[in-house]
């Protein structure tokens, strides 16, 4: 199973004497942490487009109302051709197992609301699907490049997007090509 997640919104990291986590506001009284964006399945995309300007609190943070989103998040993708669903699953499973996650910006730096990170990588991931000359799965590294890219050279923006996919040498398929 493969699950996406996504969430653009306000946020900022919280760094305290012994930790580090990176809030994701829901409202100015609840959060997320990246950590609480799990479903449990083996394969998980998490991109958080969200400001992540650092703030130091002395003493333990205390611990906030999380959501659970594990039952809220699982829904699976209709109406893909044929095609498409098979290069899309056999892309799945050569993916090692593990989560990735995108970032908008690094810590301690704000995401432009215009355009979103988010808007740029669907943008460039439909992009890339379209000029691709052979069908294929392209992947979450090849579209966060490319959006890394054109914020950085059209847009000009003043943040620096991160990917985190640990060590893998193959990533997960972010659109297809047919």
């Amino acid at each position: 199973a493969v699950a996406l997640l996504a969430f653009s919104g306000h946020g900022e990291v919280v760094k305290t004497t012994y930790s580090q986590e990176n809030r994701i506001y829901l409202n100015p009284q609840e959060y997320l942490t990246e950590n609480s964006f799990t479903v449990g399945c083996d394969r998980e995309l998490v991109i958080v487009d969200l400001c992540r300007e650092l703030r130091v609190e002395p003493e333990a943070v205390k611990k906030s109302a999380m959501l659970n989103f594990s039952e809220a998040l699982a829904t699976r993708a209709e109406n893909l051709l044929a095609v498409a669903r098979e290069l899309f699953d056999a892309s799945i499973a050569a993916t090692p197992t593990g989560r990735t996650f995108v970032y908008s910006c690094s810590v301690n730096e704000t995401a432009a609301d215009q355009p979103s990170f988010t808007r740029i990588l669907v943008g460039e991931g439909e992009r890339l699907a379209h000029a691709a000359t052979t069908r294929r799965c392209l992947s979450i590294r090849e579209a966060f490049d490319a959006t890394a890219s054109v914020i950085r050279t059209t847009f000009k923006q003043k943040q620096t997007p991160i990917y985190d996919g640990g060590r893998r040498l193959t990533h997960l398929p972010f659109s297809v090509s047919v």
